[in-house]
């Protein structure tokens, strides 16, 4: 057996044993890290804990660990994102699709009936009323949202009903 070919199974080995100890929160704060030099330290030190020697390996190591955890996720949407391991983009396409969402760079809406309404106001305009029921399903992607529509809005339909009915009435 090769040295290289026993590295590569040391490296599987060491992956799995961290996976099944919680390492997934440190490659989660990597994952989540929008400044380059902050994310280029926290590699490094993952990197020290699986064993690399070299800086150079260890954040290899890691971008190794980041790129299957934002497969895992979901974060990569499309050939232009694929093994991407560079800062977190908060905002963007590849964020708002996977399962994490924008995560800790979320905007924290307090959600009440002025808010509501100048949403409301926000998808109906344009023709949005003619698409009620594909503007209604933004509601998804807005934190706290449909919670709140549930709470205060809801009679005998669904939130998600319920927003539809009142984008068509806003017309």
């Amino acid at each position: 057996m090769k040295a290289s070919e026993l590295r590569q199974i040391i490296k599987e080995e060491v992956a799995q044993v961290l996976k099944e100890y919680g390492y997934q929160d440190d490659i989660k704060a990597i994952h989540f890290e929008t400044d380059p030099a902050k994310q280029e330290q926290l590699k490094k030190a993952y990197g020290r804990k699986t064993g690399a020697m070299s800086s150079s390996s260890q954040i290899a190591a890691a971008d190794y660990a980041l790129a299957k955890y934002r497969k895992d996720i979901k974060y990569e949407q499309g050939a232009v994102n694929a093994g991407y391991v560079g800062p977190f983009m908060p905002g963007s396409f590849s964020a708002a699709m996977s399962t994490m969402g924008n995560g800790p760079h979320s905007k924290k809406i307090s959600w009440n009936q002025r808010e509501y309404d100048k949403w409301i106001k926000s998808m109906a305009g344009d023709g949005g009323a003619d698409n009620a029921y594909d503007m209604a399903q933004n509601a998804k992607f807005e934190p706290g949202l449909i919670d709140w529509v549930k709470r205060n809005a809801v009679y005998d339909e669904t939130p998600l009903e319920r927003i539809q009915y009142d984008i068509e009435a806003y017309t």
